[in-house]
């Protein structure tokens, strides 16, 4: 379940034209370096018979790997096929083989009234409706699994996590047993604790294995019957890996999930970590990435988020452009006073060597205000707030912030805003605005300075523009230009590197889409082809 809704408003926006050069300056996007950050995989499932007989199968976005359950080496891992631009949004929650079908079957939270089969070679061989039980209405679905011909209980059926709005604001979770046809034959309620439902897996006889059904936690593996009787738990712990479980042959049981991992448990649920697969190196970023800057007083990255998936604590992280890995710099939750903050776009005030967080009046739990929050770059420690409250008030949550040190100017956007850039003061208060509104009709999400402070680098998560300040945009370009995919994709934050390895460069992180990037770019000169 990717929990990335922070930013659907900035990327659910309208369909914007091709990429296009409107001004001669500057020339096309030159992408100079990518570095993967983050990944994770839906669900997985054991390919049993086919050509790909004795492979474990995963999805990465829209794409599903294998690799040979005998094999130990890491670089056997294979595409099997592409689905981008073949489902909707390009993404899917559940993958099951159906053995007796020698085909896949996936099932997404973009389309929850159908089943979409696909042969070994991801050709599509049908969509196939699922009837639910009268008045369920569908509300979400997670992992999917192909329980076997020799199994005592629903043989050649699909088990699938899925769960509904009970009509008072609240979603229920259940397993639903349903013909390959998508008839729902036997719906298996699970605890009103808990929604949860993440992955599972049939396990000879008679029992499944579940995540999400202990007390909502997907780092705990619960095995029931069918009829929902808990019958014990794993005695080791899965974090981040609870999306998507399968059982080999032996017993033993892999899982998916965040980390770009697929782990490895005995048949007695003990991890096994020696026979896990890293399927992508990434810096160890969790799927929670809100934030970039450039700290020239350590020539590193500095980005604000979460290290694990699903909880894991809010937090700043430098990232060395050797690119081995990012580091935790400083807590963002808790904090003393204040004593939480959210993780949002960043910026930095070089002469001052400290590092500027956006942070919107969430209200909950500590009703902060519109401001900017202030952090040593050497250390993380804090450093007090800039408060927007005196004019920010009405227009939204912030979301894009830069700063310009030679003119002492932060330039500021926010949600609620279309096409609108407020530039303020070192101390915060009001100066000006700018509106582009007139060429961008939805909210500016990430925002940079040009070194000269005369332009603006501009993006709304799917378009990016350049625009002087004075409200003209003189270049458009898409994110697709520095290799973000869509329709799930999107950019976040834009940061000028001044120093270093990466001088002259500008970076922005590319999230939504497994896998989440780090993308160093610049724009050719004027006159050369993109």
């Amino acid at each position: 379940m990717r929990l990335a809704s922070e930013f659907a408003a900035g990327l659910l926006v309208c369909a914007l034209a091709p990429a296009i050069a409107i001004g001669a300056q500057p020339g096309g996007i030159k992408v100079v370096k990518t570095v993967d950050l983050y990944s994770y995989s839906e669900d997985v499932t054991y390919i049993s018979t086919g050509p790909h007989a004795k492979h474990v199968a995963f999805i990465e976005s829209a794409k599903v790997f294998a690799y040979p359950v005998t094999s130990q080496g890491q670089g056997s891992i294979k595409e099997l096929f592409d689905l981008t631009g073949r489902i909707p949004r390009d993404f899917m929650n559940g993958l099951a083989y159906m053995e007796s079908e020698k085909r896949f079957a996936i099932v997404s939270r973009q389309f929850m009234d159908k089943i979409m089969v696909f042969e070994a070679n991801g050709k599509l061989q049908s969509e196939r409706l699922i009837t639910y039980p009268a008045g369920y209405v569908i509300n979400w679905v997670e992992g999917i699994e192909y329980i076997p011909e020799d199994s005592a209980d629903y043989p050649g059926h699909l088990a699938m996590c899925a769960g509904q709005d009970d009509g008072a604001g609240f979603t229920t979770g259940d397993i639903l047993i349903m013909t390959r046809n998508g008839n729902v034959v036997k719906r298996i309620l699970l605890p009103t604790t808990t929604w949860g439902c993440g992955g599972l897996t049939y396990r000879a006889p008679g029992q499944l294995l579940v995540t999400g059904y202990n007390d909502g936690d997907w780092g705990v593996v619960t095995v029931i019957d069918f009829n929902g009787n808990v019958v014990g738990t794993g005695p080791d712990r899965i974090d981040p890996a609870g999306e998507g479980l399968a059982t080999l042959p032996d017993g033993r049981v892999v899982a998916v999930g965040g980390g770009s991992k697929v782990l490895m448990l005995g048949a007695d649920l003990r991890r096994q970590p020696d026979e896990d697969r890293t399927f992508r190196e990434t810096q160890g970023l969790g799927h929670q990435i809100y934030g970039l800057a450039w700290n020239s007083q350590k020539n590193d990255f500095v980005l604000s988020g979460s290290l694990l998936m699903n909880g894991g604590a809010y937090a700043l992280y430098d990232l060395a452009t050797t690119f081995t890995g990012a580091v935790k710099l400083a807590d963002l939750s808790p904090r003393p006073s204040p004593p939480y903050f959210l993780p949002r776009r960043l910026t930095s005030l070089p002469a001052e060597g400290l590092i500027a967080m956006a942070h919107q009046n969430a209200g909950f739990p500590y009703p902060i205000g519109q401001t900017i929050q202030l952090f040593y770059g050497d250390t993380g420690d804090y450093a007090g707030q800039i408060s927007l409250d005196a004019w920010a008030g009405g227009r939204g949550g912030i979301r894009g912030l830069t700063y310009h040190a030679a003119s002492n100017q932060f330039a500021v956007t926010f949600v609620g805003e279309t096409g609108k850039v407020h530039l303020a003061s070192r101390s915060g208060a009001y100066i000006r605005t700018i509106d582009y509104s007139g060429t961008i009709s939805t909210p500016v999400m990430n925002i940079e300075f040009f070194p000269s402070g005369e332009e603006l680098l501009l993006s709304n998560g799917s378009a990016i523009f350049i625009g002087d300040l004075n409200g003209n945009i003189t270049a458009q370009y898409h994110v697709t230009d520095l290799g973000i995919p869509q329709p799930r994709g999107g950019n976040i934050d834009f940061t000028y590197v001044t120093t270093g390895e990466y001088a002259g460069n500008f970076a922005t992180l590319s999230i939504n889409r497994a896998p989440d990037r780090l993308i160093i770019f610049t724009f050719d000169q004027p006159g050369k082809k993109k």
